[in-house]
């Protein structure tokens, strides 16, 4: 090794103070790329990944990348834009798709029918109208089909909520969690203490996310939905030149 050349040291699982003294120590410079969220309060200011990885040899004053965790509760959402959930109520199928199309919003058909009659008046709708949502939620329906084998357990709005049948309903609904940015097992773990269940996990080449973390999942945060719903998740493909806590 010549005298402009070192090894670069492992600064992950340390806190950030600790990795900048150790980094300045090793005549290299530092930069942190972006905070990670986690669900453990202990990795608060921690470093989680590093670029280039433990023991690759670099020149002098080489700038070393630096991902840092960053707690957030359980509960905390994605903070995007709100918009209005707009009534469906008596609107047809086609009506509503369309209405929600026009406010950034998914529609979620809750009628176990291989083909919705577009026709179909909607007589349910999982979010009260007027309330604020994050842009991009889905909004779940259940439209009037006689064809319908059996209708499935929603946030029922215009019942009376102290029946039995509803009481029991509202204890098997739970709602989704943000996972955007958690590390992959944090997801999986948050989603099956829920009661949810993980469905396809795709890897995506992504540059502005940390290797193994949540990039996006297939229902939004902040909607009620049942247990055993399952969610499928998009990851940030690993890179083997990059170190992270799991």
């Amino acid at each position: 090794m010549s005298g402009d050349e070192v090894k670069v040291p492992n600064v992950v699982g340390l806190s950030l103070e600790k990795a900048k003294e150790i980094v300045d120590e090793n005549n290299l410079d530092w930069k942190i790329m972006n905070y990670i969220d986690v669900l453990d309060s202990k990795q608060e200011g921690k470093i989680l990944q590093q670029k280039p990885g433990n023991g690759k040899i670099v020149k002098e004053g080489r700038v070393l990348l630096l991902w840092v965790a960053r707690f957030r509760g359980a509960n905390s959402l994605d903070s995007r834009a709100t918009v209005e959930v707009p009534d469906l109520i008596g609107k047809t199928f086609a009506e509503a798709e369309q209405i929600l199309l026009a406010s950034n919003l998914n529609l979620r058909l809750i009628n176990n029918v291989s083909e919705p009659d577009r026709e179909a008046l909607v007589l349910e709708q999982s979010r009260k109208p007027g309330e604020k949502v994050a842009e991009s939620s889905s909004i779940y329906i259940r439209i009037d089909m006689p064809d319908d084998p059996g209708r499935s357990n929603i946030d029922t709005l215009g019942y009376d909520t102290n029946t039995d049948e509803d009481q029991t309903m509202e204890t098997d609904m739970v709602t989704m969690p943000g996972l955007k940015k958690l590390s992959k097992q944090a997801a999986i773990q948050l989603l099956t203490d829920l009661g949810l269940k993980v469905g396809t996990i795709t890897e995506i080449v992504s540059a502005d996310h940390l290797p193994g973390s949540v990039i996006s999942q297939s229902i939004s945060a902040g909607i009620k939905v049942n247990k055993g719903e399952v969610i499928d998740l998009e990851i940030s493909a690993s890179n083997s030149d990059e170190e992270i806590i799991k």
